[in-house]
């Protein structure tokens, strides 16, 4: 008879194993020490607990329980070698997870050696007129100018009525000298962002180039390097950036669309009623150019 640990609620004794096992190990100690866990596979019940997980032990035990034909286990190589000293007879499968995990590594190998790193795909041309595009900072700034112009206007208003400007001050908690300021402005103020300088300054419209080209980061670099450019790689990146960027708020259509070899492959993996309609015509473009 096979005991069962208490940690798994009342003592009881089975009398006979069920002949398929699913087989793992678990840690007494995380780092230390780790004991192995036989579950039936039939009720996912556990069937007996090892106190280490050594092939003579697993050996030992499957040596005692003759009627088990089918062992589910990991890749442990130590399951593997018990196993096979107990019986030859005795056929071990992976179990599902990491057959699922040994199935999509190969998936990925395969898909890695048929995909470039950037692919550049057509976009469908549609009648839709397309429109900038409004980040959320644009939008913070744009509530922040129109509170900023209606305090503006509320204390002008409040001057007309015949408040004083040091009692204004005291009451919007300002210094006298912005009261008197904003009582002059007599459109909203536009707030102008200053351009900083960057390491690839003298090099705008060759690394427009060569990104309309559908050159990668690191070959833009290597490019602009030929004709003198000193500084980094995230230089380069920050440039690129805000040329893509630019482009989307402006609005501008692309007539193509280039993604990663990386993101493709999550695409293969996500499930269709996950997708945006988007990323599945990009998948099927990608599938017809790659069949």
């Amino acid at each position: 008879m096979t005991y069962c640990s208490p940690l798994f609620g009342k003592r009881r004794f089975i009398k006979r194993c069920p002949p398929f096992i699913g087989i793992d190990d678990f840690a007494f100690r995380k780092g230390h020490s780790y004991g192995t866990i036989i579950c039936d596979l039939s009720t996912h019940k556990p069937v007996a607990l090892l106190p280490e997980r050594y092939p003579e032990t697993i050996s030992e035990w499957l040596k005692n329980h003759q009627n088990i034909q089918v062992v589910s286990r990991d890749g442990y190589q130590a399951f593997r070698k018990g196993i096979q000293n107990a019986s030859q007879s005795i056929l071990q499968v992976y179990d599902r997870w990491h057959f699922v995990r040994a199935v999509k590594k190969q998936i990925d190998a395969c898909l890695t050696s048929i995909l470039p790193s950037v692919i550049t795909l057509e976009k469908e041309e549609t009648d839709q007129q397309t429109f900038p595009h409004e980040t959320k900072l644009q939008r913070r700034q744009k509530e922040r100018a129109e509170k900023k112009w209606m305090m503006i206007k509320s204390i002008q208003q409040e001057y007309k009525k015949g408040k004083k400007k040091v009692e204004l001050a005291r009451e919007f908690h300002m210094d006298p000298r912005t009261i008197s300021k904003y009582l002059n402005i007599t459109e909203m103020p536009v707030q102008v962002k200053r351009k900083r300088k960057r390491q690839t300054d003298g090099f705008e419209q060759y690394i427009q180039q060569l990104e309309q080209e559908g050159k990668t980061i690191r070959e833009i670099d290597a490019q602009l390097r030929k004709y003198g450019y000193t500084g980094t790689l995230s230089g380069v990146r920050v440039a690129i950036e805000s040329i893509r960027k630019e482009r989307k708020q402006q609005g501008i259509k692309e007539s193509s669309v280039r993604i990663s070899r990386r993101q493709m492959i999550s695409y293969v993996w996500k499930r269709k009623s996950r997708l945006l309609e988007e990323e599945l015509q990009l998948l099927e473009q990608s599938f017809k150019m790659y069949p």
